[in-house]
């Protein structure tokens, strides 16, 4: 079996001609995953809201021989999560791989101290942001008769316990559940939907956490997988 990098050097290419979006796509693990496709073949769509951020992911793809293309997009609005498909479509005209990992943490506090616009704001980002997405995509696969892959971030933290995440941790739960059921009803037309589910990791997170909270989180769950 060949490691990552014995891969590479190999010049092994998985995703030759195929059309992926990463959502989130400027920092963290979606600015890697963005490179990794273009290293291997991909036309990327980096989406995410801040413009300044996605620039220059795509230019290290084109750097690197890729094709990519920079999309500001929120995906909480349902508009720009439609349109976000659109601009993949015009030059690339199908979709084969997608990663919804747009997301935030949030305040951490207690539930009784959580303010309702605060928990109103995950569940837009973390819950409705995909829902919409995966609205858009799948239309847009099925159209076009596409054997496709979508994956979805969820969290540790909806299925583990630590004090202060109950908005990010119900957004997530219901993420998980949404997940299961889609991938029951496109299953069965070749468009395979995951959740991964990642413990803690040392990126950007809009929303505020503090390194100390997140290795604390490490050390308190595991991480696992919701598929079909």
């Amino acid at each position: 079996m060949r490691t990552t990098g014995e891969s590479e050097t190999a010049g092994m290419k998985r995703f030759v001609s195929k059309i992926a979006i990463v959502t989130g796509g400027g920092t963290g693990m979606s600015k890697a995953a963005a490179l990794r496709l273009g290293r291997e073949g991909a036309n990327v769509v980096v989406a995410g809201r801040r413009i300044g951020e996605l620039n220059p992911v795509v230019d290290e793809v084109v750097s690197q021989g890729g094709k990519a293309l920079a999309t500001p997009a929120d995906d909480s609005v349902p508009e720009q999560a439609e349109a976000l498909v659109d601009k993949a479509l015009e030059p690339f005209g199908s979709l084969d791989v997608i990663w919804n990992n747009a997301g935030v943490l949030g305040a951490f506090m207690p539930a009784h101290k959580l303010p309702f616009d605060e928990f109103d704001r995950l569940m837009s980002i973390n819950l409705r942001g995909v829902f919409a997405c995966l609205k858009y995509e799948i239309a847009a696969m099925l159209d076009r008769g596409v054997h496709g892959a979508i994956i979805n971030t969820s969290s540790w933290s909806a299925h583990g316990s630590m004090h202060g995440i109950a908005a990010c941790a119900a957004s997530k739960g219901a993420l998980d559940a949404m997940a299961r059921t889609v991938a029951v009803e496109v299953g069965d037309r070749n468009i395979r939907t995951n959740n991964v589910s990642p413990a803690s990791s040392r990126r950007n997170v809009p929303g505020g956490a503090r390194r100390r909270r997140r290795d604390a989180a490490v050390r308190a769950t595991h991480t696992c997988t919701t598929c079909w």
